[in-house]
């Protein structure tokens, strides 16, 4: 286990950081979302420069499960890779391929390519594919059916490399036993490592199922007769019934819960939401060997990370933003 100190807390909002492209001694890229605009700066933070990069690309509708998605042009970078690319995730809407509610566990998701883009907004070519599928529950009440993601579902996790040198993808296979793969794709996407991690499943407990369907969020399926009065929406604990008895609740937990990469290139794993109050990482380098375990707040995100020191975010009730900088020792 690492021995992780606290070193100082700050009000703060967090920003993405990336690679300049060459001829700039910049370490730090900002993107501007709402203008498009990529700006420079120094290790000091010194402003060297900006640029507007916009992706004017709108690959082709794409239906998955219960979706279309629809692309849109005009899109800011997300990072600018070692080669000079800068690396687009394109604008996207989701569009319901049927307008009607659906009780029982019905299966969804979509893919979104991650596409490098050269200085005047052409594409290059497909880096990754960053893929999103779930399984909502929906309970009638009234006229009405309402949702509620089902817990413990294992998902893809994505990440683009801060220092530009490409893209983590980590997935969930057991075609042996319970393993975690973690793949790193480069910028002119080859694949530079994919190794399997196994792990020792964690079964979930009742109050696991009851904490995480308390904090799920409730919603509204699309369709459906008008609302009456009768139509109150469930709290997530009513849902706990008929999930059980459906089958859908996997009997593990997760092995993997969330992804980030330092700027160091190091790789972090949020590992399963045990019961407690803190949550273990496992950290890789840059080449997929793994560096040990840091162990945070439950609450907290890695945003950010640079040999010893790396920091969190934390977020209250109001929408509040702590950053929390931590020394690790290694």
């Amino acid at each position: 286990m690492l021995s992780v100190r606290s070193v100082a807390r700050a009000r703060a909002r967090a920003t993405s950081s990336y690679s300049p492209p060459s001829g700039f001694r910049a370490t730090r890229v900002t993107s501007d979302r709402q203008l498009f605009r990529v700006s420079y700066f120094d290790t000091d933070g010194r402003f060297l420069d900006s640029r507007r990069r916009t992706a004017d690309v709108a690959p082709d509708p794409a239906d998955y499960a219960d979706y279309r998605v629809l692309f849109l042009p005009g899109a800011p970078p997300s990072t600018i890779l070692t080669n000079g690319l800068a690396l687009v995730a394109p604008n996207h809407a989701l569009q319901p391929l049927e307008n009607r509610p659906a009780a029982g566990a019905q299966y969804s998701g979509y893919r979104i390519p991650l596409l490098t883009m050269d200085e005047d907004g052409e594409t290059v070519d497909t880096l990754a594919w960053e893929e999103q599928f779930w399984t909502v529950f929906g309970m009638a009440r009234g006229a009405q059916v309402f949702g509620i993601a089902v817990p413990f579902q294992r998902r893809t996790h994505t990440a683009a490399m801060p220092s530009g040198g490409g893209v983590v993808l980590v997935r969930e296979e057991d075609p042996a036993g319970p393993a975690v793969l973690v793949t790193r794709i480069g910028p002119t996407a080859d694949t530079v490592f994919a190794r399997t991690y196994p792990y020792t499943p964690t079964p979930h407990t009742d109050a696991l199922v009851r904490r995480a369907l308390r904090e799920a969020p409730v919603f509204r399926t699309p369709g459906g007769a008008p609302a009456t009065e009768d139509d109150r929406a469930p709290d997530g604990a009513e849902f706990e019934g008929p999930l059980r008895r459906s089958g859908v609740i996997p009997a593990n937990l997760p092995g993997v819960t969330g992804l980030a990469v330092g700027q160091d290139d190091s790789i972090w794993l949020r590992r399963e939401e045990r019961e407690g109050d803190s949550v273990d990482w496992t950290v890789l380098d840059g080449m997929g060997q793994v560096l040990g375990v840091v162990t945070l707040p439950r609450a907290q995100e890695v945003v950010a990370a640079r040999g010893t020191v790396m920091a969190a975010v934390e977020e209250d009730e109001l929408g509040r933003v702590t950053l929390v900088r931590y020394r690790v020792g290694w």
